[in-house]
């Protein structure tokens, strides 16, 4: 296990009766391991805290009860499975299993042991052949299994119909992994036969306090399919569940991952406090591709204490390579939602925070890539394909690339590719999800070597009032410090003048000779203006196009609209 420890136990060890019935301490784990073999699908209780895993049947050992017998080991349990018959054995649960609350012991469910089980052998897909399926009553009824203890791993089980099929619950459910495993869907792919959307039915929960926990690790093994979940496909609530990490989980999409099997709702929600949590990273088999959901593919929303989560080097939208995208692949509103309050009924004041978005390929949502509104504030959004795949091609989310809107404040937006969307990057002080028309003012939203061209509309950078220029005749108060595009005149063959703000930092760009304003292309040469806002940049002789654009950005790291493009002379 990736961080467990063994609690050596002064008690000397006691052999469990061997046979048909029960499990075996393995010899070489004496004093460290006792072994509960489940041989039947049945759901009966132990018979008595004895140390044995046996229910009223003499030689009948069920998950229940083995359960029941790990809570009160003095030594770590792993459960193992021996069912006779054609695998996957089907155990239906009737309630929710004993909860795995040791503190004494750490606990191992290893769906690996049972006759039949195929691991898993490819490097993007799911093809294990469970030899488990562990089913409940529906997502309104009860939970699968709950973890309130440290260190235990669950592997290997597919389990489905449950209201929430692993719950991590409190600060002592820490450094838990949960790996190999399918929840949501049957162990075909298919989704359960009662899904539907159920308020607070999510897959995998984690909440009060629930910490250090690992969903998902490197390695073809223990990747996750997390699909076809009532609600969320793993939701993490309240102040002190911290430091939890998302890896190397399908979310969203059959094993094969082609076929959508979304979540009614997102994917992934970040909630109410939790804070400090990765979703991803950029090592190998550390990204999640998390596609075909229903609403959001990532949110992290709600709560001035929600802040420093991360989504990194993930696939949004895209197939299990993370090079293309289809229909099945579509998440059905944005890609990553950086929501603040709730709702707000007047002015949207500052709210959740502090967010790392970076290395990510966001693509093929039907609203916008990246959706930032209600106060969200403080937070970066760094060197992202948005609407573009790795490959150069056109993926686009359909409303906007980015959008940020109502309230939000100091966002950086930093080193993307933001190309093919409806429209690319929008800001305004007014509201959409829901609406609100009181104007809350969005600024300090920085907007520094991006590459934003070929979306849609004449503005590639949009600063409300939407569809026309922020220029020296117009501009809103209420948008990025009321900053007014920049002024490009005397174009040489190396060099062009620009008036700006005094002070401001100017980024040349070479642009798209289709576009009045903007399509940057490459960025061509940056710098300074002086007091009185002027700069000569100069910049290569032979510039891969003769089409030149602009940005400005002031002291209060508001970046302004695309500067009106120019045609600089060709050299003598």
């Amino acid at each position: 296990m990736w961080w467990k420890f063994r609690k050596e136990v002064a008690a000397a060890w006691c052999c469990i009766i061997a046979g048909a019935a029960v499990g075996v301490v393995s010899p070489s784990h004496a004093a460290f391991e006792t072994i509960f073999t489940v041989n039947s699908v049945a759901d009966a209780p132990d018979a008595s805290a004895d140390g044995v895993c046996e229910t009223t049947i003499v030689g009948e050992c069920t998950l229940r009860a083995a359960l029941f017998e790990a809570n009160n080991a003095v030594t770590d349990v792993r459960i193992s499975f021996d069912i006779p018959g054609a695998s996957p054995q089907r155990i239906r649960t009737y309630s929710t299993l004993p909860h795995i609350d040791n503190p004494y012991a750490t606990v191992s469910i290893d769906g690996t042991t049972q006759p039949g089980y195929v691991v898993n052998s490819d490097p993007l897909a799911v093809t294990t052949q469970f030899g488990i399926e562990l089913v409940g009553g529906g997502g309104s009824a009860f939970h699968g299994i709950v973890i309130k203890s440290a260190h235990n791993t669950v592997r290997g089980l597919n389990l489905h119909s449950f209201k929430k099929a692993i719950l991590l619950d409190g600060p002592g459910a820490a450094y838990n992994e949960i790996v190999g495993v399918s929840i949501g869907l049957t162990p075909t792919g298919a989704y359960d036969p009662q899904y539907a959307l159920r308020g607070g039915s999510s897959c995998i929960e984690l909440i009060n306090g629930a910490h250090h926990n690992r969903l998902g690790l490197p390695g073809d093994a223990n990747r996750n399919v997390i699909s076809g979940c009532d609600q969320k496909g793993i939701a993490l609530y309240h102040s002190g569940t911290d430091f939890n990490t998302i890896q190397n989980s399908i979310i969203g999409l059959d094993p094969s991952g082609t076929q959508r099997r979304g979540t009614k709702s997102h994917g992934v929600d970040f909630n109410s406090g939790a804070s400090n949590n990765v979703v991803g990273g950029v090592g190998w088999q550390e990204r999640n591709v998390i596609s075909g959901n229903f609403q959001s593919g990532v949110e992290i929303s709600h709560g001035s204490t929600t802040k420093y989560n991360q989504v990194i080097g993930n696939s949004i939208g895209t197939d299990l390579a993370g090079t293309g995208a289809n229909p099945q692949t579509v998440n059905g509103q944005i890609g990553i939602r950086l929501e603040g309050k709730a709702s707000c009924s007047g002015v949207c004041g500052l709210d959740a925070g502090w967010a790392t978005i970076a290395d990510n390929v966001i693509v093929n949502s039907t609203i916008a890539g990246i959706f930032v509104d209600k106060g969200f504030r403080d937070s970066r959004i760094e060197r992202n394909l948005i609407g573009v795949l790795p490959g150069g091609g056109a993926a686009a989310n359909l409303s906007s690339g980015i959008k940020i809107e109502s309230g939000v404040q100091r966002i950086s937006i930093s080193g993307n590719t933001i190309a093919y969307n409806g429209k690319g990057i929008q800001l305004t002080p007014y509201g959409s999800m829901p609406s609100n028309t009181t104007s809350s003012p969005v600024f300090g939203i920085e907007m520094i070597g991006n590459l934003v061209y070929g979306n849609g509309g004449s503005y590639q950078i949009d600063l409300a009032p939407f569809g026309l220029p922020n220029d020296a005749s117009r501009g809103n108060a209420g948008v990025n410090n009321d900053i007014r595009i920049p002024l490009l005149s005397n174009g040489s063959a190396t060099s062009v003048r620009v008036s700006t703000c005094g002070g401001c930092q100017v980024e040349l760009f070479a642009a798209s000779a289709t576009l009045t304003y903007g399509g940057a292309i490459s960025l061509v040469a940056s710098g300074v203006a002086n007091s009185s806002g002027i700069i000569n940049i100069s910049f290569p002789a032979s510039p891969t196009t003769r089409t030149m654009t602009a940005l400005a950005t002031n002291g209060a790291k508001s970046t302004s609209e695309f500067s009106r493009n120019v045609t600089i002379p060709s050299e003598p």
